[in-house]
């Protein structure tokens, strides 16, 4: 019984979440080997403002069939010319599996929520006052109001770091004559 409400009041803070995010990654993955190249043809020609140009044609052997491809690569400076051609080269290679190769897309959908309905919970402290006793979270084992001195107060709980250390704390609250609460004691 005890699950079945923990899920229940899950699902119901889903549906009263007023601020939602929708997160997506997609991913496009193609897998494949070029076994061989032949009939490498480079050509380097000037490419304007002392920048030079090298294309390269290509047949690559793919799964058993000899397939045509192109690259080229432009650069400005001295750079040794079979360098930059090989990243041509490498272009076309590229370019090849780009046409063969069949490719798969991985999508991933994640939707964050926001439930801004309550307001935050705030770490207290002895003599503080608490705006909306909301902020609070009641204590499990005792939940009934009290009187205290005539006053009324009720126990809650607050987590805290101590140091390294997440600590679990009680605390008492009490409603003064002037229909404020404030935190009397903590431990």
């Amino acid at each position: 019984m005890r699950k079945t409400t923990i899920i229940l009041s899950f699902f119901v803070s889903l549906v009263q979440a007023q601020e939602c995010q929708l997160q997506q990654t997609t991913a496009s993955v193609s897998s494949g080997t070029i076994t061989e190249v032949r009939n490498i043809t480079t050509n380097v020609i000037p490419w304007g403002a002392g920048q030079k140009k090298c294309t390269v044609s290509i047949d690559g052997l793919y799964n058993g069939d000899w397939r045509p491809s192109f690259g080229e690569y432009v650069w400005t400076g001295d750079r040794p010319v079979n360098e930059m051609c090989g990243i041509a080269l490498g272009l076309a290679k590229k370019n090849l599996l780009k046409v063969v190769n069949s490719s798969t897309i991985r999508n991933e959908s994640v939707v964050i929520c926001r439930d801004n309905t309550r307001p935050k919970i705030t770490e207290t402290v002895i003599g503080g006052i608490v705006e909306d006793i909301t902020q609070l979270r009641p204590h499990p084992k005792f939940q009934k109001t009290f009187d205290y001195k005539g006053e009324q107060c009720r126990w809650f709980v607050e987590s805290g770091w101590s140091g390294k250390d997440l600590q679990k704390m009680n605390g008492i609250v009490c409603l003064t004559s002037s229909r404020q609460w404030v935190v009397v004691d903590k431990f």
